[in-house]
């Protein structure tokens, strides 16, 4: 993860077997998200633990966004925002490289110091497995 003045990166390397099936079933803007093979970031602007962005793609670069509410029990699939991802396959699973701009966001920009809390999964859709760190 980075930042500058405008955007938060961040980079990911989601490794596979080598041989190893990765499962892509869309390329559409928002895109189911249940059987494909995916990572996912949510980002907690407020740190209260109740509200966030979710950002997800999937290995060839397809995007799905949503805001979550109520501690994520409603998620709110019709919010869009800018933002971009990279992605590349690779002999060992796949890379990713998301681009969110700051002003895609909402948080307290009046704070000195932004505290926000993130979390991270990955969906291998072959093995029904889901990594949560």
């Amino acid at each position: 993860m980075l930042y500058n003045t405008d955007n938060l990166y961040i980079g990911v390397i989601c490794h596979d077997e080598p041989g190893g099936h990765i499962v892509i079933n869309s390329l559409k803007k928002d895109f189911p998200n249940n059987n494909t093979d995916t990572f996912e970031v949510i980002l907690d602007t407020y740190q209260d633990d109740r509200d966030g962005y979710i950002f997800i793609t999937n290995p060839e670069g397809a995007k799905r966004d949503a805001q979550s509410s109520d501690e994520g029990r409603t998620n709110n699939a019709d919010w869009d925002t800018v933002w971009d991802v990279r992605t590349q396959i690779t002999k060992d699973g796949w890379t990713a490289e998301l681009v969110i701009p700051f002003r895609s966001l909402s948080f307290d920009e009046t704070r000195a110091e932004q505290v926000w809390g993130i979390n991270f999964s990955r969906r291998i859709r072959r093995r029904n497995e889901t990594a949560y760190w």
